[in-house]
């Protein structure tokens, strides 16, 4: 019940005076009934300020209730950004041009080329998988057996050992990491492990990967055992 005395009003029947005028939304804050005005306060005028402070804090819960979601679809709309980003590889217009304009594989197109072409070490049209040792990688094999590999008397071994690094279907490395383990040119398997951004192949690390309009050329740091 609301009671007036003088230009005082009161709130119920335990109404506290105070000497300074209180704002509204303190008093519902602490749950309290104090004198809020020095002037005469009739019930249809709490009424409506009661009206105006409800329909505020609606407002600004609407407010924050916003403001969250907007801080949340920007965080998720990132990560979906950074997602894609970190899939997209670098391209080239065929397995060729990926091999002989890395510089990275210079010793391996120089092998290629040693082979006869890149169309004798594929076994077959269409689209092939290449997974091409780094400099390093063959470097590492010593001089005396690049030079074995080099030699014209050894095209027929240079030849499988290049088509033991080939697979003939194109494969991302998405559909790479699904698999246990593939089968190159020569009918010869190899483990594969890991997943989409950190591959294992044949023991070796894929360290990049190029699409191209006929396949895929995975770098890897290591030469695959047949």
């Amino acid at each position: 019940m609301f009671y007036c005395c003088g230009s005082f009003t009161y709130l119920g029947p335990f109404s506290l005076i105070r000497p300074e005028p209180l704002d509204l939304s303190l008093c519902i804050a602490e749950r309290q009934f104090f004198l809020i005005s020095h002037t005469p306060l009739f019930p249809k005028d709490f009424a409506y300020y009661l009206h105006i402070h409800f329909q505020t804090q609606k407002t600004q819960h609407m407010q924050r209730q916003f403001a969250q979601s907007s801080v949340l679809f920007f965080v998720l709309f990132s990560l979906l950004l950074t997602g894609c980003s970190s899939t997209k590889l670098p391209t080239a217009p065929n397995l060729l041009a990926a091999i002989t304009t890395n510089p990275k594989l210079a010793q391996f197109a120089a092998l290629v080329e040693t082979a006869g072409g890149l169309g004798t070490v594929l076994t077959e049209s269409g689209k092939h998988t290449i997974f091409a040792p780094t400099n390093e990688a063959l470097e590492a094999m010593g001089e005396k057996a690049m030079g074995d590999l080099m030699d014209p008397d050894n095209r027929t071994l240079l030849v499988n050992v290049l088509r033991g690094h080939t697979v003939p279907e194109a494969l991302s490395p998405k559909k790479v990491s699904k698999e246990g383990s593939l089968t190159n040119s020569i009918q010869k398997s190899f483990l594969v492990s890991g997943t989409e951004d950190n591959l294992m192949v044949g023991g070796g690390k894929v360290l990049e990967s190029i699409k191209t309009k006929n396949g895929f050329v995975h770098i890897i740091d290591t030469v695959i055992k047949n």
